[in-house]
């Protein structure tokens, strides 16, 4: 009788450590141990786009985490457009509508990451229906002068600024930029090419001080470039009333 108790504690006991040696063996195999998969940035594409009213653009946004894979694409996140008036978005996806003309909207996307929330932008140009892949906003300009007596002067509109945005999937190539009318002038930050969904400025000037009576004045601001669209213009329009030396 009392071997037979012996055997029976001696199969319990190696029951027991036989249990504890496989879960030792689960927790070694990483049961345990096993890392959560932690966000330390993001960045959003495009980085910069352009649309007519109307268009939507689907923003995106790609995580980089601590560990593998250290890359994964269309994570998700919560977006904000900075000025709703001119694009609208969609907080889930990242879908931004352009519903106003205006330039230099800011889409971000934020997300938790290992240290804390992490957040990337990208800049959205809204221009009007019809004015193509090449946007211009906006693609006319007014200017008004008035004669000054007292110092013998023109009182006239300060310079007036144009956004070029290449919404093209390839870089824009610029030949030229020029202005046309008697006393319409242009400077820009263009350089010889705009990268895809990038954008630079031009800035006009009119300085009708040749105008001996009342009059106005008419241009355009021409941009010649590789896209087949091209050329664009922007449209000047000038008045004055006695503007003379």
């Amino acid at each position: 009788m009392k071997s037979r108790v012996n055997k029976n504690w001696t199969e319990t006991v190696l029951m027991i450590s036989g249990l504890g040696i496989s879960l030792a063996m689960m927790a070694s195999c990483g049961g345990s141990n096993a890392q959560p998969h932690q966000l330390t940035a993001i960045a959003v594409s495009p980085t910069g786009a352009g649309a007519n009213v109307g268009d939507t653009v689907p923003f995106s946004a790609t995580g980089t985490f601590a560990q593998a894979p250290t890359t994964q694409t269309n994570i998700s996140a919560q977006w904000t457009s900075s000025d709703v008036a001119t694009a609208t978005i969609d907080l889930a996806t990242g879908a931004a509508t352009c519903v106003g003309i205006g330039a230099g909207v800011t889409i971000t996307a934020s997300a938790s990451g290992m240290a804390g929330p992490v957040q990337s932008t990208a800049t959205l140009t809204c221009a009007a229906v019809g004015s193509g892949p090449v946007k211009l906003v906006p693609n006319s300009l007014i200017f008004s002068c008035q004669y000054i007596a007292v110092t013998n002067s023109c009182s006239c509109s300060l310079p007036a600024h144009v956004t070029v945005t290449n919404s093209l999937s390839t870089s824009l190539t610029l030949d030229s930029i020029s202005a046309s009318g008697m006393w319409f002038s242009e400077s820009s930050s263009c350089g010889t090419s705009i990268g895809p969904g990038q954008s630079c400025g031009i800035t006009v000037s009119w300085s009708p001080m040749g105008m001996t009576g009342p009059g106005g004045d008419g241009g355009s601001v021409t941009i010649s470039d590789s896209d087949g669209t091209s050329p664009q213009t922007v449209g000047l329009t000038g008045f004055a009333h006695q503007c003379a030396p």
